[in-house]
């Protein structure tokens, strides 16, 4: 069955009417300028951060990626580390690790199935 879904053209402007290209050009500037500026800032030369393959860790990547290039820092320095589990799909993991390595960050994969596993009574504070 074919439906028609009719889009009015002001879902794709933000309230000061720009596109939403516009929009998401300026957040990912403003972002990427205030973590360049953090490393300037703190002497930082490496970071960690999480990805798991979906849009909130691949934009935080592309964002530190370009932080760390304005800065002149070396893109090896940012370890992206994947934490695969029980709901981890064998798309988003390697979608994750595919792009982390395309964008020259170091990759660290760690298992956390079998910690997992662990109940949580027995985890000590």
């Amino acid at each position: 069955m074919h439906r028609e879904t009719k889009l009015e053209i002001l879902s794709f402007l933000d309230s000061a009417g720009r596109s939403s290209w516009q929009s998401f050009r300026m957040a990912y500037q403003s972002r990427h300028r205030c973590l360049q500026h953090v490393c300037s800032e703190t002497a930082a030369v490496a970071t960690r951060l999480g990805i798991s393959g979906g849009l909130d860790s691949t934009l935080a990547l592309l964002i530190t990626c370009k932080a760390f290039d304005l800065s002149g820092l070396p893109r090896s320095g940012i370890t992206s580390v994947t934490m695969p589990c029980f709901g981890t799909t064998e798309r988003t993991l390697n979608n994750s690790i595919a792009l982390a390595q395309a964008l020259g960050t170091t990759v660290k994969k760690i298992d956390i199935t079998k910690a997992k596993k662990v109940p949580c009574g027995s985890v000590e504070d």
